[in-house]
């Protein structure tokens, strides 16, 4: 299942009013491509949410987002992918990707799968990725299927794992359907996330096209 949002646009149009509501906080615009969520202000949030009437809300989906932070930094930088989020909570699921390198290999590479009851966090697994060489690109595969909700993740550079990192059963929010994306940042301002939903047609766009005589003798 494709992203319904491919994040197409003139570098500094504001993410879609088809898919998206307002940022609640930071700036979500269009840059190169992708999905650029940014933090102005130390120790802030930036977050942006699904409109409940576009196709990014679902109970179910099996979406694949490339990853990008700014940079990995000596103070917090997250971001958090909530689903099936409601109304009246700000994350339900969440998956946490987490490139702070203030505590070292505690949290640089870190990515979660965990259940947020109100603050009430349930770790339901963890994927570290390596991070002896600092990735540009974090790709998470994250699919939720009735009770079912599974997760890989891996670093630039490397295949998708051929099992998922994490599979749980857990139906406690199965019938919701929210979707957003929030950030972090800590004492490191001008922190961002560029965000690129990861298909066959997007890694081809990506690609740099091949050199002239290449192409002539069809070797691409």
């Amino acid at each position: 299942m494709a992203f319904p949002d491919d994040f197409t646009g003139a570098n500094g149009d504001a993410w879609s009013a088809t898919y998206w509501d307002a940022a609640s906080s930071g700036t979500a615009t269009i840059e190169s491509n992708r999905g650029r969520l940014f933090i102005a202000s130390t120790y802030s949030y930036g977050t942006i949410s699904a409109k409940a009437s576009g196709a990014v809300e679902a109970a179910d989906f099996d979406y694949t987002l490339e990853l990008r932070p700014s940079a990995w930094g000596t103070q917090e930088n997250r971001l958090d992918i909530g689903f099936r989020v409601d109304a009246t909570d700000p994350y339900l699921f969440q998956v946490s990707i987490d490139v702070s390198t203030l505590w070292g290999a505690i949290t640089a590479g870190r990515v979660r799968l965990l259940r947020n009851d109100w603050g009430a966090i349930t770790v339901h697994g963890t994927k570290q990725i390596t991070v002896a060489t600092q990735p540009t690109s974090i790709f998470v595969h994250l699919v939720a299927s009735g009770s079912n909700i599974s997760m890989s993740a891996w670093r630039d550079g490397e295949s998708e794992p051929g099992s998922f990192d994490v599979a749980v059963s857990d139906g406690t929010y199965n019938s919701n359907v929210g979707f957003e994306f929030s950030t972090y940042c800590g004492a490191d301002p001008n922190t961002y996330w560029d965000i690129d939903p990861y298909t066959a047609v997007a890694a081809l766009r990506r690609a740099p096209a091949a050199p002239v005589w290449r192409r002539s003798l069809n070797l691409t």
